[in-house]
């Protein structure tokens, strides 16, 4: 039977078709015509055999055979009119409708900073079936994804430092042929970074010699690298590594004068480098220290509960400013105190009975440091009080089981405390509190005979104990 010959330039035979055999009708061909051209329109050049069956008569005299080279095709050939279609051939003989695909950003920034979620969509022109596979400069960066109403999504965090060439291939579907997309250029950059600077240990103004950590907090934490401290334009530390976005200075030599602590941080692979703004520190030279001297300028030592007492604090050198606070122990007792030529006055009357240890505490100033004095050692004495006992008025008969009441008085009449009134030395009363200066005590169970009634004041912070005269009466 006919066959068809592939030649190379030398004329050797390349490749053979025997016709029609391969179609398996067994007939005799006349008029064998080959003609190339893209019957399926897919970029590539076919060849397609027409010719007539010398056996076959009718409305379709003839066949017709595609074959695909996988070459490209020259658009100067011209498509061939298929006359019969054998069920035999390859689907490349389905006249396909040209299909475009576009590529865009659909959710992100472009540019884009490292670590950015960006999502990309390919739609297919007119909407077909198929799938879509994204590629980053040629090279495959996702699965092959179905199509949805003609589009497919792809979502990416993973693009690295650069530019990114992205494109979508489209794989055709049977009434579609496949296409690629035209590039979307997306560039990823580094992310920008905040740098703190802050005073973390030591004060601001401090004195030469003291002890400062400065300590810089890059945002965000994830951050890694280094930083740089500097004095203005001088490097004042090596660089620190970051630890969890921070990193700190510990410094005691710096000069005297006023300083802008900045911190740089060096970027790193993910984002770019920094500079805090300037923190300014002030160190001063060292302060003298005055002497405080404590002393009770009116008054006695001992006193007495109530007495005005007036305590005088001396800073030398009497050039010093500031304030004086006086303490009982470590509770203040005064307000703030302005020294008035290097002295200051405290008049108090409100010292508690018992012992009190007395300091003043000097609060410094810009050419001095604070200080204390040596404690002043007061002692207050509780006022004395008296008791006098009597019966109520209401009484009228000294009758054994008639109630009688007991009236003791206390003179101050400011006294607390309690009151226990006794026949003898056997107590015959629970402790009265004492009221307005009395406590009074009603009893039924005075035996007959002779009784000494006597109230016995226990004192209290500030008054002392004391007892009354004997009250003697008779019960019948």
């Amino acid at each position: 039977g006919a066959q068809l010959l592939a030649l190379s330039s030398s004329g050797a035979v390349k490749k053979s078709w025997l016709l029609p055999g391969s179609n398996g009708l067994g007939l005799d061909v006349d008029n064998v015509a080959p003609v190339l051209g893209d019957f399926n329109q897919d970029g590539t050049t076919d060849i397609a055999v027409a010719y007539q069956l010398s056996a076959i008569s009718g409305d379709n005299p003839g066949l017709v055979t595609i074959l695909d080279t996988h070459a490209p095709f020259n658009p100067a050939q011209l498509d061939w009119p298929m006359i019969f279609q054998n069920p035999r051939n390859s689907s490349v003989l389905l006249r396909t409708s040209a299909s475009t695909l576009a590529v865009t950003l659909t959710s992100g920034a472009n540019p884009a900073v490292v670590g950015d979620t960006l999502v990309f969509t390919a739609t297919v022109t007119p909407a077909g079936n198929g799938s879509v596979q994204f590629l980053d400069g040629g090279e495959p960066i996702s699965a092959s994804i179905p199509l949805n109403n003609g589009s497919a999504s792809f979502t990416t965090s993973a693009l690295a430092l650069g530019s990114h060439s992205i494109t979508a291939r489209y794989t055709g579907d049977n009434q579609r042929s496949g296409s690629a997309s035209t590039a979307l250029v997306e560039t990823v950059s580094k992310g920008n970074t905040t740098v703190n600077v802050g005073l973390t240990a030591g004060s601001n103004p401090a004195v030469f010699g003291d002890s400062l950590t400065f300590t810089a907090t890059v945002s965000p934490s994830s951050a890694t690298g280094t930083v740089t401290f500097l004095d203005g334009s001088n490097p004042i530390s090596d660089a620190v590594p970051l630890v969890s976005g921070s990193a700190s200075l510990n410094i005691a030599t710096l000069p005297i004068g006023t300083h802008a602590i900045t911190a740089q941080y060096s970027g790193d692979a993910t984002f770019n480098f920094g500079i805090s703004a300037p923190l300014q520190q002030t160190v001063n030279s060292p302060k003298p220290t005055p002497v405080v001297s404590l002393a009770l300028s009116a008054g006695t030592n001992p006193s007495v509960f109530g007495n005005s007492l007036t305590f005088t604090a001396t800073v030398a050198p009497a050039s010093a400013t500031g304030i004086v606070v006086f303490f009982d122990g470590s509770v203040a007792i005064s307000g703030n105190i302005p020294l008035s030529s290097g002295a200051a006055t405290f008049v108090t009357s409100t010292l508690g009975g018992g012992t009190h240890t007395i300091t003043a505490q000097y609060s410094g100033d810009a050419t001095f440091n604070g200080s204390t004095s040596n404690a002043l050692v007061q002692n207050v004495a509780k006022i004395a009080t008296e008791v006098d006992l009597e019966l109520s008025v209401n009484t009228t008969g000294f009758t054994a089981g008639t109630p009688l009441t007991f009236i003791a008085n206390i003179t101050p009449n400011a006294a607390t405390g309690i009151v226990f009134f006794f026949d003898g030395d056997t107590q015959i009363s629970q402790p009265v509190p004492v009221s307005n200066g009395s406590a009074s005590f009603t009893t039924t169970t005075l035996a007959v005979g002779s009784h000494t009634i006597t109230a016995r004041y226990n004192g209290d912070a500030n008054y002392a104990a004391s007892q009354s005269q004997v009250h003697k009466l008779s019960i019948k």
